[in-house]
């Protein structure tokens, strides 16, 4: 898998091409397939980052995870969906660690992923800002979602050494379905960019970009 604009390139572990939302995805059979992207070191004790992706699911299980960089005890950046048996919910996790019982996340309020089609899934991280609701947002299909938090929210992602995972989370947690379009930002997207990207369908591969 390249990174058309950086050099994460991911390593394929089991997952095959197929037809995406602009030009090639690739497919994940929610048993052990994911891409291995590496310790990617601009999400490692930062205070903002945006990440960005499309997904169309075949099926949900619980904790089904698009996305993650996690590394115990709860150091953790990751987009999940289906956690605690809430299939149609989506989670938006950051945690550093810094207290054992306290992984943070922000989750939907109602069932957002009632069909099979092509979704596109954006979070964005302002540590320096005040509020859960201001440092951690997430936006499906463009727009800004109303979200439960279960703590607080840090000012600041954990330094860890696990690489970046797409389709998946350390303890499995496997995608069933298509991912495309991964992005990552090592900054705070606005909701005009995140529309805007979603709009224009151009950009290809995964991305690390500066202001």
């Amino acid at each position: 898998a390249t990174d058309t604009i950086g050099a994460n390139d991911g390593t394929i572990n089991g997952s095959v091409w197929t037809t995406g939302k602009l030009n090639n995805a690739l497919d994940f059979d929610g048993s052990d397939d994911y891409v291995s992207a590496g310790d990617i070191n601009e999400l490692d004790g930062v205070q903002e980052f945006s990440i960005m992706l499309w997904a169309k699911k075949e099926t949900l299980d619980n904790w089904d995870h698009l996305f993650s960089k996690h590394q115990l005890p709860w150091k953790r950046i990751a987009l999940g969906v289906g956690a605690g048996g809430n299939k149609d919910e989506i989670y938006a996790y950051v945690s550093n660690g810094v207290n054992i019982s306290d992984n943070a996340y922000g989750r939907t309020q109602n069932n957002l992923i009632g069909d099979n089609d092509w979704h596109h899934y954006a979070i964005v991280f302002e540590g320096t800002q005040t509020g859960n609701s201001n440092r951690l947002k997430l936006y499906f299909d463009g727009q800004l979602q109303n979200l439960t938090y279960n703590s607080l929210i840090p000012s600041t992602t954990a330094l860890t050494t696990y690489p970046v995972k797409i389709g998946a989370a350390k303890f499995a947690q496997f995608w069933n379905g298509t991912i495309d379009e991964v992005a990552i930002y090592n900054r705070t997207l606005s909701a005009a960019e995140i529309s805007g990207h979603r709009s224009e369908e151009r950009r290809v591969g995964k991305e690390c970009r500066s202001r």
